[in-house]
């Protein structure tokens, strides 16, 4: 499964995307150096360079699986199939 994450995250995750995300880390660590969350900074800085490399991305894997997750759960819970859920599209009332 860990595999197949990780080429839905390669294909998903292109090199222009990757370096908007890791900008958008970056941005984050910036904001909490400067309410003096010096390690929270840190970290955000190491996904921020993760972030921007191709190839076995973590940060790409993580957000592919937080997208997917109500999927796995449901494939995991073994309650998918003609008994799934649908949901239906909210209409527009006049």
């Amino acid at each position: 499964m860990r595999a197949a994450l990780g080429e839905v995250a390669e294909e998903l995750h292109d090199e222009a995307r990757a370096e908007v995300v890791a900008e958008c880390l970056r941005e984050c660590a910036f904001v909490s150096w400067r309410q003096g969350e010096q390690d929270e900074a840190r970290a955000l800085l190491a996904a921020a360079t993760r972030a921007g490399s191709r190839g076995g991305n973590p940060v790409a894997v993580a957000l592919v699986e937080a997208m997917f997750a109500p999927l796995l759960a449901e494939v995991g819970s073994g309650s998918g199939g003609a008994e799934a859920q649908t949901t239906q599209a909210p209409t527009a009332q006049s």
